[in-house]
């Protein structure tokens, strides 16, 4: 049954939801006669799509009739009996003229997503509604689609060769689904000559990133989030967690949205400092945060490794309309959602090596075309980022003998803490070392079974340190003060963060103490004084008697 339909061509040319971003092409209008060179066919290419993205059409109306170009023109509907029972369900009409009529009251005006106009793309809520009814009752009778088209390896779009006629197309396959949400639905007419609409696909990305706290140490006057750093053991640690919202976010009648946060056992999760924000213009100076913390379910459990999962759900962002505060919550395209926390690098922490790792992954909806309603969801690649802590080791060495067991050398670690560039154990600005392994900054010589003497400090964060013996073995001399720098060198922007260099930041110091003088030999100033003297006296005597037997014979 045909109806000629007056101005519905210049309602569905602009029905797209703000995901599809159609890009406005024929607009037409019908009037009481038909010109059969309406019929024939020609192609829709819908573009700005990922290889494997899958579209499948449906022709609901066919093109009857048509005539005149632009405003003038004129086009003839029929219903495609395929559908007739599906259009009848959504619409509610029975008879062809009520069906058209219902379709062609369907707003062409009310965009309010990312675009403002049919051209530049948007989201006429009325539309995305009857579409996702009619795609619904499609697939519960199980109709197949009149055509597909997947994007092929390398390609960024479909192309249609379709009669002319009134299409409802639909997303079935995200060939991103890491990043990705499925576009939405997309209606239009297709008339004579070619068209192109940009799918406006919607991306979620997840990244996150840890704050140095040493402007001297590796990252000279780092004050940044980036994706490594360095710490001592028992110090907090700032993490950040930045998702966000896809642009075709509108399209979405509800969106969930879950962080997953893994923490190596050497980092002490403090759910206390956990905060959720809204960044609204992000990367402006125009930058700014709502809190909308309560509107996450924080949980915490141990994996099989021992490791801490942190999850931080909201099972709808459309739900939240306010801020903490009262304000009005503003979560689009232009937002992000921020996750902010601390964590104490504990004293499971491992030293340097692969250093101290937590990855994060962003689960967010992905289908526009289901609704939105969490139906099936994608989980962003996981975000790694590391924090390292290294050591210095002491080889303790006497040049002879060794000390008694009961009376080891000791020594105390220094931290500088001021100005010089290059400081001397005589600058000001030393203050002694503590972290959450190492208590005491003074510790005793280990003597070990093999008869070496070792020492150790670990969880050091980059920078420069000095090592006093502060007890001497008795007999021993007292070696002077090493002043040593843990030079850090670490990727502070990689994927999987990792220390540079073939050599390792840890330090290894060989300390030796040497004996004192050699004591002179028993009996005081020494025999051989005496015997010197001994020696002069008899030599004396004899003088004195030779010199006596010369007068007497004289």
């Amino acid at each position: 049954m045909r109806k000629v339909w007056k101005s519905l061509a210049g309602a569905v040319s602009a029905l797209a939801i703000a995901a599809a971003g159609l890009v406005g092409v024929a607009t037409a209008s019908a009037d009481d006669t038909t010109d059969s060179t309406a019929s024939g066919s020609d192609s829709i290419t819908i573009t700005n799509l990922a290889p494997g993205d899958t579209y499948a059409a449906y022709e609901l109306l066919t093109v009857t009739g048509a005539s005149g170009t632009g405003a003038d023109a004129k086009v003839a509907y029929a219903l495609n009996s395929k559908y007739t029972a599906v259009l009848q369900q959504v619409t509610g009409q029975t008879t062809p003229a009520g069906i058209i009529d219902y379709i062609s009251k369907l707003p062409d005006d009310a965009f309010t997503g990312a675009g403002s106009s049919a051209t530049t793309g948007g989201d006429a809520a009325a539309v995305r509604s009857f579409a996702a009814s009619v795609m619904a009752a499609i697939k519960d009778a199980k109709l197949e689609p009149d055509q597909v088209q997947t994007a092929a390896a390398g390609a960024t779009s479909v192309t249609f060769d379709l009669p002319l006629g009134y299409y409802l197309f639909n997303q079935t396959v995200n060939g991103a689904p890491s990043t990705n949400t499925n576009s939405s639905f997309i209606v239009n007419t297709n008339l004579s000559g070619s068209q192109s609409i940009a799918a406006k696909r919607g991306t979620v990305t997840l990244t996150k990133k840890v704050k140095d706290n040493d402007p001297n140490g590796d990252v000279t006057g780092s004050t940044t989030w980036i994706d490594s750093a360095d710490y001592n053991i028992g110090d907090k640690v700032p993490y950040i967690l930045v998702g966000t919202i896809p642009a075709n976010y509108s399209s979405f009648d509800t969106f969930k949205y879950v962080f997953t946060d893994t923490l190596s056992k050497g980092l002490t999760l403090d759910q206390s400092s956990i905060q959720v924000n809204v960044v609204n213009n992000p990367n402006t100076s125009t930058a700014s945060a709502q809190n909308i913390t309560k509107y996450f379910t924080v949980a915490t459990s141990t994996n099989a490794d021992g490791q801490t999962v942190l999850t931080l759900t909201n099972d709808n962002l459309k739900a939240i309309q306010t801020a903490d505060d009262g304000t009005a919550a503003n979560i689009g395209p232009n937002t992000q959602i921020v996750v902010s926390y601390d964590a104490t690098l504990n004293s499971n922490a491992v030293i340097a090596g692969d250093g101290n790792p937590n990855t994060a992954s962003l689960t967010f909806s992905d289908n526009a075309s289901n609704d939105g309603s969490g139906e099936t969801t994608s989980t962003t690649p996981e975000d790694k980022v590391a924090v390292f802590t290294y050591k210095v080791d002491v080889n303790k060495t006497f040049d002879v003998g060794k000390p008694a067991d009961n009376d080891l050398p000791q020594f105390t670690l220094y931290k500088y803490t001021g100005t010089d560039a290059n400081p001397t154990a005589s600058s000001e600005g030393w203050v002694e070392y503590t972290n959450g392994l190492e208590t005491s900054a003074t510790k005793t010589v280990t003597a070990n079974a093999d008869g070496t003497y070792t020492l150790s400090f670990q969880g050091l964060d980059a920078g420069t340190y000095k090592l006093v013996e502060s007890h001497t073995p008795g007999g021993y001399n007292t070696a002077a003060p090493e002043v040593f720098t843990i030079n850090a060198d670490h990727e502070i922007t990689s994927d999987d963060p990792k220390l540079l260099g073939t050599t390792s930041p840890n330090v290894t110091l060989n300390i030796q103490n040497t004996s004192g003088s050699m004591l002179p030999s028993t009996g005081g100033i020494g025999t051989t004084l005496f015997y010197g003297i001994g020696a002069v006296l008899v030599l004396a005597a004899g003088i004195g008697l030779v010199v006596a037997v010369r007068r007497r014979r004289a």
